[in-house]
């Protein structure tokens, strides 16, 4: 077996290497055939992802919110919006997001990326009835014309009030008439049950009294035979 190696001291291993220089070149490129002035803009505004739809107090009405995209993605401020709604959700996807209802939006004005933003309004041209299904989306564009994705879809049911019972003047006399009514049937259904029982117990009785005269007459006419057999035979 070797011997075990000496640890080095550390005289050995801290060396005096002196002052000294690295320069490293990372070499060079050369841009050409640039077209002359600004080039253009080919970023649209970021999807917005996070639209949501809640009621207002009067039941017509809805309330949009979202946070705002920017001009090139999430930076900057678009220039417009687009919202679209719905009964079906497939015509919000980005293929037929023009087949869709507008929204009006004139007087909705973009803010900078990451603003909350939001918009209320009164939809048109759908279906008013209790549960009513309407889908909502919204997409922005920039000063290029450069259209963002469609967002999310975001739902909203209509739940139409009750309509109001206004009291009539004839209710009080309505509801004794009604009483009166049921307390009729209810007598009249009494008298019918007693009538059909009355009927079963007569039909008895002479179902009864038959079968016994016919046991009587049977029972005559056997006494009978045993008295005069000769005269039979």
């Amino acid at each position: 077996m070797n011997a075990p190696r000496p640890e080095p001291s550390e005289d050995e291993i801290q060396v005096n290497l002196g002052s000294f220089s690295r320069v490293a070149s990372g070499g060079s490129f050369v841009v050409a055939n640039v077209p002359p002035g600004i080039p253009p803009d080919v970023f649209p505004p970021c999807k917005i992802i996070d639209l949501d739809v809640a009621p207002t107090d009067d039941a017509d009405e809805f309330l949009l919110s979202w946070t705002a995209p920017g001009n090139d993605y999430d930076v900057g401020t678009a220039e417009t919006y687009e919202i679209k709604m719905s009964e079906n959700p497939l015509e919000l996807r980005d293929a037929t997001f023009q087949n869709a209802t507008s929204v009006n939006t004139s007087g909705l004005t973009p803010a900078v990326a990451g603003t909350r933003q939001s918009l209320q309004f009164k939809p048109e041209n759908v279906t008013k009835e209790n549960g009513t299904t309407i889908y909502f989306a919204i997409r922005a564009i920039d000063n290029s014309r450069n259209v963002g994705e469609a967002s999310n879809i975001a739902r909203a049911v209509l739940l139409m009030p009750p309509l109001p019972t206004t009291p009539s003047t004839g209710a009080t006399t309505t509801t004794p008439s009604t009483a009166a009514s049921t307390t009729t049937h209810s007598n009249l259904n009494e008298n019918s049950v007693i009538n059909v029982v009355t009927v079963i117990v007569i039909i008895a009785c002479a179902s009864a009294i038959i079968i016994c005269v016919i046991v009587s007459i049977t029972i005559c006419v056997v006494k009978r035979k045993n008295r005069h057999p000769e005269t039979e035979m």
